[in-house]
């Protein structure tokens, strides 16, 4: 996930080894890792949001066709915490053990159930058979088939039966998918950008966090991804809690938003305290203009005259605070 990893284990002479930096791990990070290496053994921190990246990360390397196998860590340590305490021959023991994608996500799924609770098997075989019917290879499907239904105790046929069932549903919903598969692409505006570059400058730096949502409501960034990202940090700043870009990302579920929050690492960082002050007032300007817009409305739409004077008053006061904003917002962003 992060630097430390990274360093701690080059230094211990784990030489091929990279990190996403502050965020999930991307489709243009895996593809870049496609050219240099036929598999990519996939290490996340132990604790729970590093085991639902690492489950994000198994989504993007499958649909990539890209050969993976999962490194778990005991006791929900990180890759420097492992080097550090193990060792590097036992790190490098972990790497020969790693796991099939398949075989992790089974696992991982089997913690989520009481496994001597009748209702919570039959729940878990519904779901590993999901997972099972996935599968393109009859041969791995069928050594999980056995596998499994040895486990649960139940014939392999019934769940021969389940897991048949499930691939033809996944076919239903793969075909439903691809229907609006291309993710829409986005005016790149001033407002998109001063978002964008204003969110990745909160992630990066506590202090200037504090000072950009002194100045802004997280109401005033566009509903979606930017706005959650925004309350999520408000949210940490509030309780005193340290805050993440990649274990945000990793809470994410919708791909075009993990992509957008991942792209942030491509902004631009350290930016001038000018800098800063233009993009909040370009934000600004845009909450003030839509507030304007929702006075026109309810102006048009009310014919009573004590409610039409005050509306005129705030339409007044919301133009001169506009026009003071304009005044201020340099052109270019």
């Amino acid at each position: 996930e992060g630097y430390m990893d990274v360093i701690s284990l080059y230094k211990a002479g784990v030489k091929n080894v990279v990190a996403s930096l502050g965020t999930a791990l991307t489709r243009e990070q895996l593809l870049l890792l496609k050219r240099y290496a036929e598999e990519v053994v996939l290490c996340y921190d132990g604790d729970e949001a590093g085991q639902r990246a690492m489950l994000k990360g198994i989504e993007i390397a499958n649909a990539l066709s890209m050969q993976t196998r999962i490194l778990r860590l005991p006791n929900q340590m990180d890759p420097d915490d492992y080097i550090k305490r193990q060792g590097v021959e036992a790190f490098y023991g972990r790497v020969e053990q790693a796991e099939a994608p398949i075989h992790y996500r089974i696992h991982q799924l089997s913690n989520q159930y009481q496994l001597n609770d009748t209702q919570q098997q039959i729940r878990f075989i519904h779901e590993a058979a999901k997972i099972i019917g996935e599968l393109n290879d009859p041969v791995e499907r069928q050594m999980y088939i056995k596998s499994i239904s040895s486990d649960m105790q139940i014939t392999p046929k019934s769940l021969w039966t389940e897991v048949e069932k499930q691939k033809s549903s996944n076919r239903e919903e793969r075909s439903s998918d691809n229907r609006i598969t291309a993710i829409p692409q986005r005016k790149d505006n001033a407002y998109e950008k001063a978002q964008r570059i204003l969110i990745k400058t909160m992630f990066e730096d506590e202090k200037k966090a504090r000072v950009i949502l002194d100045r802004i409501q997280t109401d005033l960034f566009a509903e979606g991804v930017y706005r959650k990202s925004a309350e999520y940090i408000r949210h940490c700043l509030d309780l005193g809690e340290k805050f993440d870009l990649s274990r945000f990302a990793a809470t994410l579920d919708r791909q075009e938003d993990i992509q957008r929050i991942s792209a942030l690492t491509l902004e631009e960082s350290s930016l001038e305290e000018e800098i800063i002050e233009e993009l909040v007032v370009t934000i600004q300007t845009v909450g003030v203009k839509n507030k304007i817009a929702s006075i026109q409305s309810k102006m048009q739409a009310d014919n009573d005259e004590a409610t039409l004077n005050s509306l005129y008053h705030e339409l007044l006061q919301s133009k001169k605070e506009l026009e003071m904003l304009q005044n201020n917002e340099r052109r270019g962003y």
